[in-house]
C-alpha cells in the first residue's frame, strides 16, 4: 500500500516541476489537494503506530487485526482519491499545456508580422506625408478654404464615383492649403461612412517625393495602415519581389492598388501639387484607368495648369475646376488681416498711426490677385519698415508679380550684405539643387567655401546656424518641424531656374545651369579633401560623433557628392576631375 501511494506521489513531483504556478490557479488547486490527502493518510499512520499509549493498545490480536483493517481501508481510500487527483491533474496539465502552447504560438505568429511588417513598410519606402499634413495645418487661417467644399461642384464629385476633380491655379495661390482644407473635410464628413482616405503630397523640396513610384507605394502604405485584406494583396506583391533585387515597375504597383480598392466600398485619395512630380505624365497616365473601373474611387488633384498636365485632364469623369482669384479673395482679406494681427502682436509691425493698417489691408487684397505668397512676401518686406512714411512709400510700389517680388529681394539682400554676395549665391544654389532637405547647421556650413580657392575657412561659418536666416528675405526659412530649411515655395526656384532671371540685376544668382551644380559638388568635394580631415577615419563612436558635431555638412558631403557628380559628369572641369583622381589615388 505504501508502495502504491509513493508511485502515486512521485506522479505529482513530476507534475509540480513542470506547473506554471503563475498562470494556472485550477492545476494549483489539484496539487495542493493531492498532498493534503497523502499528508492526512501519514498523519493517520504517525497516530496508529507513532503513539506509545496505540502501540500497547495494538497488543490484543483481535485489537490488532481490526486496527490493521482500519488503516487497510484509509488507505485504499486515500490511493482512490489520489488516483482520482492524478487524473485531475492530469488532465489540468494538458488543458494547462494547450493554453500555454497556444500563448506561445500566438506570440511567435504575433512576432513574425510584427517583422513582416516591418520588412513590408521597409519595401514600400513610403514618404512622410503626415508631417506636411502637419505644416500645412499649422500655416492654414482657419475659416479660409471652407467656401470650396460648399460648392455644389464638390459636393457632386463626393457623391459620385469614380470621379474626379482638378483643381488648378497660378503659384502662390493656396493650392496645397486647399488641399489640406479637403482632406480635414472628406475625415470630417465620411469618417462613419466606411469611407477610406488617403492622401500625397509631391514636395519640390523633397527629391525623394516627387516620383510617379512613390506616389503609389505611399498610397498603398497608407491602405495597409486602414485595410487589413489590402495589407495581405499588398504582403502577396511583397513576396513575389522580396529578395529578388527586381525594382516593381509602376504599372504593377497601380494594379495592386488597383486590387486593393475593390475590397472598399468608397475610397478617396487626394493628390497635391502634381506639377511638383517629376513625371506627372507617367503618373497621370497610371492614375487614369483607376477612374475607367468600378472601384468606388474619387480623386482630388491639384496643381498649375501646365500643358504637360492638362492634356491629360480632357476625360470625361475628371471635372476640372479654377482657383482664380475672385472665387477666394474673402480668404485673402482673412489672411491679411491675420497676418498683420500677428504681426503686431509679437511687435513685428510696427504702426504709430493705427488707421494705416487698413490702407495696408485695402492695399494687399486689391494687388493680391489671389496669391498668398505675394501676400507673404509684401507683410515680409513691410514688416522692416521701421517708420510709417517708409511703409507708405512701400504701397506706393508694390511689385507687380511674384518675379518682380523676388528680384527686389534679391537686391535688397546684395544691398544689405554686399560682402556676403558669394555666400547668398552658394546659399541659394544649394537650396535649389540639395539632393535632400538641409539641416540649417548645414546650409550655415556653406558658408566656409571659397569658390576662388576651393577651400574651407572654418572661422567663416556662424557660431550661431539660427543666423543664417538673417539672409532669408523671405525666400527660405525653417521647413515643418524637423529643422530643416528650404526654400518658401515652388515659384521660389522656378524663378531660381528661369531664363527671366538672367536679364534682371540679380543674374548671378541664376541656378538653373551645370554651372550651379558645380559648385554644390566642389563644395562637397572640396571639404572631403580638407587638411584637418586628413587624419583618416574615425576609429569609435565618439570620435565619429565629435566630428560630425564640429563639421555638420561633412556627413552630406560623403554620402551625396556622387549623386551631384552623376547630374553633372558631362560638365566636369579637368580641374576637378584631377582632384577627384587624387583623392581616391593618393
Amino acid at each position: 500500500m505504501l508502495q502504491d501511494l509513493s508511485i502515486q506521489f512521485d506522479r505529482f513531483a513530476v507534475h509540480a516541476q513542470l506547473y506554471p504556478s503563475k498562470s494556472h490557479p485550477r492545476f494549483h488547486g489539484s496539487l495542493v489537494r493531492a498532498y493534503s490527502t497523502f499528508l492526512d493518510v501519514s498523519l493517520e499512520a504517525k497516530k496508529l503506530f507513532g503513539d506509545k499509549s496505540a502501540k500497547k493498545g495494538l497488543t490484543g490480536g483481535f485489537a490488532q487485526k481490526s486496527s490493521r483493517k482500519l488503516l487497510k481501508q484509509g488507505f485504499l481510500d486515500a490511493k482512490t482519491k489520489l488516483e482520482h487527483l492524478v487524473n485531475e491533474v492530469t488532465q489540468e496539465y494538458d488543458i494547462a499545456e494547450k493554453i500555454e502552447s497556444s500563448v506561445f504560438r500566438t506570440e511567435v505568429r504575433t512576432k513574425i508580422k510584427r517583422d513582416m511588417n516591418r520588412e513590408l513598410f521597409k519595401w514600400l519606402d513610403e514618404v512622410d506625408v503626415k508631417t506636411r499634413l502637419d505644416y500645412l495645418a499649422s500655416v492654414h487661417e482657419p475659416g479660409t478654404g471652407s467656401w470650396l467644399v460648399q460648392e455644389d461642384f464638390f459636393r457632386s464629385w463626393t457623391q459620385k464615383t469614380n470621379a474626379a476633380l482638378w483643381l488648378h491655379a497660378k503659384p502662390g495661390a493656396g493650392k496645397s492649403v486647399m488641399a489640406y482644407t479637403v482632406i480635414q473635410h472628406l475625415r470630417q464628413t465620411h469618417h462613419t461612412t466606411n469611407s477610406t482616405i488617403m492622401y500625397y503630397f509631391c514636395d519640390y523640396k523633397n527629391i525623394k517625393s516627387q516620383s510617379a513610384r512613390k506616389v503609389f507605394q505611399t498610397i498603398l502604405a497608407n491602405l495597409c495602415q486602414q485595410c487589413l485584406e489590402a495589407q495581405e494583396i499588398v504582403e502577396s506583391l511583397f513576396q513575389r519581389y522580396r529578395g529578388r533585387n527586381l525594382v516593381c515597375p509602376v504599372g504593377t504597383l497601380r494594379d495592386t492598388l488597383r486590387s486593393c480598392l475593390l475590397r472598399l466600398p468608397k475610397s478617396f485619395i487626394v493628390i497635391d501639387a502634381l506639377d511638383e512630380c517629376s513625371e506627372p505624365e507617367e503618373l497621370l497616365e497610371k492614375l487614369q484607368p483607376l477612374l475607367d473601373g468600378q472601384l468606388g474611387l474619387n480623386l482630388f488633384l491639384t496643381s498649375r495648369k501646365l500643358d504637360n498636365i492638362s492634356s491629360y485632364m480632357n476625360h470625361p469623369r475628371i471635372q476640372q475646376c479654377s482657383l482664380a482669384a475672385e472665387s477666394h479673395s474673402k480668404d485673402i482679406s482673412c489672411y491679411v488681416k491675420a497676418q498683420l494681427d500677428n504681426r503686431l502682436r509679437k511687435n513685428k509691425e510696427k504702426l504709430w498711426d493705427q488707421k494705416l493698417r487698413v490702407q495696408i489691408e485695402e492695399e494687399l487684397c486689391s494687388k493680391a490677385d489671389g496669391m498668398f505668397q505675394w501676400v507673404n512676401c509684401q507683410i515680409d518686406a513691410l514688416s522692416k519698415c521701421i517708420s510709417d512714411k517708409q511703409i507708405l512709400a512701400k504701397l506706393k510700389t508694390l511689385p507687380a508679380s511674384l518675379d518682380e517680388t523676388y528680384v527686389r529681394a534679391l537686391e535688397g539682400l546684395c544691398r544689405e550684405f554686399p560682402d556676403e554676395r558669394p555666400s547668398l549665391r552658394c546659399f541659394f544654389f544649394w537650396l535649389v539643387h540639395a539632393l535632400r532637405p538641409l539641416k540649417i547647421s548645414e546650409l550655415s556650413c556653406t558658408m566656409a567655401f571659397d569658390a576662388e580657392t576651393k577651400r574651407h575657412d572654418f572661422h567663416a561659418v556662424p557660431a550661431d546656424p539660427g543666423d543664417v536666416l538673417q539672409y532669408s528675405a523671405g525666400l527660405f526659412g525653417l521647413t515643418d518641424t524637423d529643422g530643416t530649411v528650404g526654400l518658401c515655395h515652388y515659384s521660389v526656384k522656378e524663378f531660381l531656374t528661369s531664363e527671366k532671371i538672367k536679364a534682371t540685376s540679380v543674374s548671378d544668382f541664376f541656378a538653373g545651369d551645370a554651372k550651379s551644380q558645380l559648385q554644390v559638388l566642389d563644395t562637397c568635394f572640396s571639404l572631403l579633401c580638407e587638411e584637418e580631415l586628413s587624419t583618416g577615419q574615425c576609429w569609435t563612436i565618439k570620435a565619429l560623433r565629435l566630428r560630425k558635431e564640429d563639421y555638420p555638412l561633412l556627413e552630406y558631403a560623403a554620402y551625396h557628392w556622387l549623386g551631384h557628380y552623376k547630374l553633372v559628369e558631362e560638365n566636369i572641369n579637368s580641374d576637378l576631375e584631377q582632384r577627384i583622381l587624387a583623392f581616391f589615388t593618393e
